[in-house]
């Protein structure tokens, strides 16, 4: 299941909670929020995250008329969070943190939690606005916006941010009403994204011109494929270009188990310095593995020197393309019949250290 909204991961309400109650729930923001009456204050609470107090930004503790907020900035993956008054357990759960585009980190029985339904929302409506106006749809600063409040520090750390997340124009992409949600079957959500099953749905109302040009491409990359933009771009905004969620070589590596090629003897000067887009379309492309070009034009592209012994190398009247791979008739011959694209053990890129053998490969010869 791919999660596809960013939610406020609030405690539910005391009134609901068993004391000591340790269930495990996924949530998709790091900022975890608790909030709740505390007799001497907020200085009365003890707070650990995993059997460690959180210090410094991990940890933000205020108190307005009696309640105590606390936010608690979580680790990835598994958090076991505690929140006690002396030797009263005031909530105690285990809390799975992982983005919505790397759920399959996340343990099958752990359920999303949300916390925009009526039931969770009660309590805080009487000292927070949770009911939208029109005028948030395009709010006339950030701190007019319904949802600032409880999610401005989501924004803090991103060096880019989308336009509509930059405008706090959030209502264009999360419905302000409550609706029945696949991915919360217990109780109408809202804040959520409507498009569950698709998010492209959503991103092409704006993003026109791409969902023309991926329709006409022959290969296409997954996620494109599955509708799954926020796989690998993070809707709000990130520290990358293309509002990527990682480093795009890394974001490519970590998802086609390529990280030891990187970790070679050789590694292709074209991936070390611009990564796996410099061959690749990462959305996909009219050829094969969503490459750029062909083959041979694509290295020759680079390798320009090499056009001048196009069919004359290695040696003077080998061909490089034009006729099949002897090792895989299914397929040209072409450069990476022999050279590998990304790493090697071996100096040129090829697949063994001893040229010759490579040759042998194809040309079985009777050696004395």
């Amino acid at each position: 299941m791919l999660v596809l909204a960013l939610l406020l991961a609030a405690a539910p309400p005391l009134a609901a909670q068993e004391e000591g109650e340790s269930e495990g729930e996924w949530t998709t923001t790091p900022f975890f929020y608790w909030a709740g009456p505390v007799s001497g204050g907020n200085k009365a609470l003890s707070i650990l995250i995993n059997d460690e107090e959180p210090k410094g930004r991990r940890l933000h503790i205020t108190e307005h008329g009696g309640v105590v907020h606390v936010r608690l900035l979580l680790e990835l993956e598994l958090n076991h969070v505690v929140i006690a008054q002396g030797e009263k357990v005031l909530y105690e759960r285990f809390l799975f943190y992982a983005p919505s585009y790397n759920d399959l980190l996340v343990p099958e029985e752990m359920p999303v939690y949300i916390f925009h339904t009526e039931e969770n929302e009660a309590p805080c409506r009487r000292c927070h606005r949770l009911e939208p106006s029109s005028e948030d749809r395009r709010p006339a600063s950030p701190a007019k916006s319904i949802c600032y409040p409880c999610h401005h520090e989501e924004m803090g750390d991103r060096q880019r941010l989308h336009p509509t997340s930059a405008q706090w124009r959030c209502l264009i992409c999360h419905q302000p009403g409550f609706e029945d949600s696949d991915l919360y079957p217990d109780a109408p959500v809202r804040y959520t994204v409507a498009e569950i099953a698709e998010i492209a749905v959503l991103c092409y109302k704006c993003h026109r011109q791409e969902a023309s040009r991926f329709a006409g491409y022959e290969y296409v990359h997954g996620p494109v494929g599955e509708g799954a933009c926020i796989f690998c771009h993070d809707p709000h905004g990130s520290a990358q270009p293309k509002f990527l969620h990682l480093n795009a070589t890394k974001l490519c590596v970590d998802c086609h188990d390529l990280g030891e090629m990187l970790e070679r003897p050789v590694v292709h000067p074209v991936l070390r310095k611009q990564g796996c887009t410099a061959c690749h379309d990462p959305h996909g492309s009219n050829h094969m593995v969503q490459l750029r070009q062909e083959i041979e034009p694509l290295c020759f592209s680079c390798h320009k020197r090499m056009r001048e012994y196009a069919n004359n190398h290695p040696v003077n009247g080998h061909p490089t393309s034009g006729r099949p791979d002897p090792r895989d008739p299914q397929r040209s011959l072409t450069c990476v019949s022999c050279h590998n694209p990304h790493g090697s053990d071996a100096d040129k890129l090829l697949p063994e250290e001893d040229a010759m053998m490579v040759c042998l490969d194809c040309h079985q010869m009777n050696m004395p």
